[in-house]
């Protein structure tokens, strides 16, 4: 039925939500009151665990290491725990630390939020002193700087509700004269540091914390039920603890795995102090080479370390650093040539000293010298566009794939630089994802190159990353790359191409339905999807959605999946809750069809809107919304008596709800149901309305002509008839006998569960024209039209005349 916004008239009800976000990342200003929690016992520990410790690698600890309640620390050695730090296993030093990590949690958790920054990255961010929080889980990629403002016992807090996570090589700085010594991590369950990161601050968290390879930490990593995981990394809080002065730590590499008698490859240092502020000074090694290897001639030097004496004399076995000094957290990297005098494998170790921070760690590294060098292959590179064609100023996806095709030998200084087409730019924000061996990944935004540098793939290991790029010319983008490694020189040549098309492309659409509009608790109902690309002459890739089911509807077992929709992934787990499609392709101008069943788990009227629409190149679509009736205690059906030129309107009371809906003390009555009708002439006015009780498994009707309209409030019986009929309790007060102007008096609460407002469009009222009558349809009702409804049927029963209350409804049906 039509309704209009006249007065006394059932209006139009628009709701309307405007949201704005505005939020600026360069400075976040907050009222800090925070204050740093007392770590007690747990302040000499660089790592503590609940229940394991595990280390893969050369890791190097500047602290105490531990674990309690659980008692497994494994990988030391390779690791190092440096004096005077010690590892402590489930015992009582471990065990006051773990109390003392708890109760320093708690003060964390406790503290007054100042900034939330839910949903927000803290890559780029620059934050004052102060109490940041998170109301899930917070992520880091690139730089999070943290602005002290003078103070060197400024305090920062980050309580995070679920996980901490960073990206490969991200960091955190604290710069105008603070200290990483008072800012606290506080994690509700558990943190991953990636590949690289350089992190600073105490992460105290509920369950686990994995620090990933390379990674390094200046602070401390306190876990309180779960497992420390370390690989290759620097732990030290040595920066907040004067009691330690770490020794400095030295990696050493060979650049080939292989070389052939007289061949050369290059042997670097890389030693590092991981004291932040206390320098380390008189540090050296002697580095004597295996027999059968040495300095090359010329011996090829690159690289210092800070006014350390360099000895690599040329034909002889020995490289050594002398009398170097680095500063607080700094390090150095320098290289020699070293060639191959005799076959076999040559391994060796060094260890780096200092004359303030004793005795460092051990490295080891070897090279195979054979008699004929092995042929080395070079890397083998794929990129593809993430879409065949998108719009001018519209992205999509690059990625590269990386493979090393040596089975054994590793693949060192791995690179390569793409040059864009004109026409083509790395996209704002860039999205790059994913990681290579190491490597430096460069994609400035706006920019048209993306680059690899540095990469070391092993032998038979790939890599893939991907970066997103925008269309800024109409035309075929076409481009070549080729990989290229320090050991095995240049590879193939990979192209690719993509589709930039005049204007925007249109993203896909999305309508959907239910095969039927009422159902029962435990009945199935097909919903189907109708996913279509109005492009005319753009094909939709990467189309998908997610259609998160209302409580009250689950995905059917079996799920009675039909049709398909362009080679894309359906997903619908018998029992979920959801329905998605994934990775479809559309041509242009086509669309798919397919459905599920779903099984109702209890009444009501479930409303069902899916998730935006998308596609990799027509980006957002819209939302699709659908509804099912669910409840069986009124059944109406719409019949035509064409003899005597009158409809009729049956309804049933299947007695589903019965008692159980009514309370106890109901007896014989429990299960009645009142059916109220209201019926509207074309102007909507309501011209009649009446009330008729309905007992468990009872068939009723009305007669449109006799029953309903027989006498209206205006006098004038009108030519067609829109109703409308809704189901409630029986009886005022619940007594569950009497529907005695129940019409009158309906509310939300009144409205048996599970059941809906019933409508039909105008009906004539006597041509017998089955052609012209509309079957009910289930429609909700707000609280506005509720009132509406039983006000004007109200104002028909008081007005003191006969007009308008129409005859009861008829026993037996018609």
């Amino acid at each position: 039925m039509r309704r209009t916004g006249c007065p006394g008239k059932l209006g139009p009800f628009l709701w309307a939500t405007a949201i704005a976000l505005l939020l600026s990342t360069a400075s976040l200003q907050t009222v800090s009151a925070q204050t740093a929690p007392p770590l007690g016992t747990a302040a000499s520990f660089a790592v503590l665990a609940g229940s394991t410790v595990t280390n893969t690698g050369p890791t190097v600890v500047n602290g105490n290491l531990g674990v309690d309640p659980g008692s497994a620390v494994t990988g030391f050695p390779p690791g190092t725990v440096v004096p005077p730090g010690t590892i402590h296993i489930a015992d009582g030093v471990a065990g006051g630390a773990q109390s003392d990590n708890t109760s320093a949690y708690n003060v964390l958790a406790g503290q007054a939020c100042n900034t939330n920054l839910s949903g927000q990255d803290l890559g780029g961010l620059t934050l004052l002193p102060g109490v940041y929080c998170f109301s899930s889980s917070a992520q880091l990629t690139g730089t999070l700087t943290l602005d002290a403002q003078g103070n060197p016992s400024a305090v920062f807090i980050f309580q995070i509700a679920s996980t901490l996570t960073t990206a490969t090589s991200s960091s955190v700085n604290v710069i105008n004269g603070g200290s990483g010594c008072n800012l606290f991590w506080q994690v509700g369950s558990s943190a991953t540091l990636g590949t690289g990161t350089s992190f600073l601050g105490n992460i105290l968290a509920l369950a686990s914390i994995t620090i990933d390879t390379g990674a390094t930490v200046s602070g401390r990593v306190l876990a309180q039920t779960g497992a420390v995981t370390m690989d290759s990394n620097d732990v030290s809080l040595t920066a907040c603890n004067a009691s330690f002065v770490a020794p400095p730590g030295i990696v050493k590499a060979f650049g080939a795995a292989t070389i052939g008698v007289g061949g050369s490859t290059s042997l670097s240092f890389t030693i590092d102090n991981p004291n932040a502020t206390v320098a380390l000074t008189g540090v050296s090694f002697t580095d004597i080479l295996p027999a059968g290897l040495v300095v090359s001639t010329p011996n090829g030097v690159t690289g210092s370390c800070d006014s350390g004496t360099i000895g690599a004399t040329p034909g002889l076995g020995t490289v050594s650093l002398a009398g170097a000094t680095l500063a607080g957290g700094a390090s150095c990297t320098f290289s020699v040539n070293v060639t191959g005098a005799a076959t076999g494998t040559m391994s060796n170790s060094v260890t780096v000293n200092s004359s303030n921070g004793s005795t460092g760690n051990t490295t080891t590294a070897s090279l195979t010298v054979v008699s004929t060098p092995p042929a080395i292959g070079p890397p083998t590179i794929l990129k593809a566009f993430g879409a065949a064609a998108i719009g001018v100023g519209g992205s999509t996806s690059l990625s590269f794939t990386i493979d090393n095709p040596n089975a054994t030998v590793t693949l060192n200084g791995v690179g390569f630089t793409d040059t864009l087409p004109a026409g083509l730019v790395v996209a704002t924000p860039n999205g790059a994802t994913g990681s290579c061996g190491g490597g430096l990944i460069t994609a400035t935004e706006g920019l048209g190159t993306v680059s690899l540098a540095g990469a070391t793939l092993v032998g038979g290991a790939s890599c893939t990353f991907s970066v997103n790029v925008t269309g800024t010319a109409a035309g075929i983008m076409s481009n070549n790359v080729t990989a290229s490694s320090s050991n095995g020189g240049a590879g193939n040549t990979s192209a690719a191409s993509l589709s930039v098309v005049p204007g925007a492309i249109a993203p896909p659409t999305i309508g959907k339905s239910f095969g039927t509009t009422v159902s029962i608790p435990g009945g199935t109902a097909a919903l189907s999807f109708t996913i279509g690309n109005p492009n005319a002459a753009v094909a939709l890739t990467g189309v998908g959605f997610t259609d998160t089911l209302p409580a009250g509807l689950v995905v059917a077992t079996p799920n009675g999946v039909t049709g398909s929709c362009g080679g894309g992934l359906i997903t619908a787990t018998a029992g979920s809750g959801s329905i998605s499609l994934t990775g479809a392709t559309l041509a242009a101008g086509v669309s798919c069809t397919f459905s599920v069943n779903v099984a109702a788990t209890s009444y009501g009227v479930l409303i069902n809107i899916t998730g935006n629409v998308i596609s990799a190149n027509g980006g957002l679509g819209n939302t699709a919304l659908t509804q099912i009736v669910v409840g069986n205690a009124f059944q109406v059906n719409y019949a035509t008596n064409f003899q005597a030129g009158d409809s009729f309107i049956n309804f049933v009371n299947t007695g589903a709800n019965g008692a159980s809906l009514l309370g106890p003390g109901y007896g014989a009555a429990a299960g009645n149901i009142c059916v109220n009708a209201y019926a509207f002439s074309p102007d909507e006015e309501m011209v009649a309305c009446c009330s008729c009780l309905v007992t468990p498994n009872g068939l009723s009707s009305f007669s449109v002509v006799n029953d309903l309209i027989s006498n209206p409030l205006t006098g004038v019986r009108p030519t067609s008839v829109a109703v409308k009929l809704l189901s409630t309790l029986a009886g005022p007060g619940g007594s569950g006998t009497s529907c005695v102007n129940s019409a009158a008096a309906v509310n939300n609460a009144a409205i048996v569960p599970g059941l809906a407002a019933w409508r039909t469009g105008p009906q004539p009222s006597g041509t017998g024209s089955v052609s012209t009558e509309a079957a009910f349809t289930a429609s909700t009702l707000s609280a506005q039209e509720l009132s509406s409804l039983a006000n004007r049927c109200g104002s028909i029963i008081g007005n003191g005349s006969t007009y308008g209350v129409c005859h009861s409804c008829q026993p037996g049906g018609r």
